[in-house]
């Protein structure tokens, strides 16, 4: 297996990546945009921010949970891992990996290899004083969850130190922490608000967008 020793090779990975999840997409009538600093990208570059080297979608829940059920044996090369499915995924948002690849990320070898970030966008109550409870709740219940596998953070501030000191306390392994997380998430299926409750960071009522805005969505152009 040879290395890959440029972003641009990375990038070429990756595109052929996207390029079966849009077929497959297709194919399926799921719907799904670029996300992030991939959206920027497209818009700004029609491609790649210059410095970014990854791919981010979204995808609305209903169409994610299809995704992540149908997806596995369209292509040998191509699998979906997601931490209900693959056990040792640290994260609620599912990855598109190479499987003919390895990929060293944080100094560890991850076996998805080189991969494509989806994800789910939920619904939250309109009310934004409710949307701010459960992003709070959402964000303590990922410091429990997390800290199960972290070392003491010696060094650091007092409310790391008192967070990993709960999370030891904490009753629950890591995924029924997870197992929780998600059926808070997924409390709104009928909400006309939706936004990204799967990243590990906090949120506020900004994050939260009317649906409609993510349908129809529009082709642009992406590198190639």
């Amino acid at each position: 297996m040879r290395e890959v020793k440029t972003v641009e090779e990375l990038r070429a990975l990756q595109m052929q990546t996207m390029d079966v999840i849009d077929i497959f997409c297709k194919k399926q009538g799921l719907s799904y945009s670029l996300a992030g600093g991939t959206l920027i990208g497209a818009i700004r570059h029609k491609g790649y921010i210059p410095w970014d080297d990854d791919i981010d979608i979204y995808m609305p829940r209903a169409d994610y949970d299809k995704f992540l059920k149908t997806f596995d044996g369209f292509n040998e090369r191509y699998k979906v891992y997601e931490w209900r499915n693959y056990p040792g995924m640290e994260i609620l948002f599912a990855k598109v990996g190479d499987t003919k690849t390895r990929l060293i990320e944080q100094g560890l070898m991850r076996e998805y290899g080189v991969y494509v970030d989806i994800f789910p966008l939920d619904g939250v109550p309109v009310d934004e004083k409710k949307q701010r409870k459960i992003f709070y709740k959402k964000l303590a219940l990922y410091i429990l969850a997390h800290g199960k596998s972290q070392k003491y953070p010696s060094g650091q501030s007092l409310a790391n130190k008192l967070r990993w000191i709960a999370s030891k306390l904490w009753p629950f392994s890591k995924r029924a922490t997870f197992n929780k997380i998600y059926k808070l998430i997924t409390c709104c299926p009928d909400s006309d608000i939706v936004t990204n409750m799967v990243s590990m960071g906090s949120n506020n009522p900004n994050d939260a967008f009317p649906i409609s805005l993510f349908h129809p969505t529009k082709a642009v152009a992406f590198e190639d």
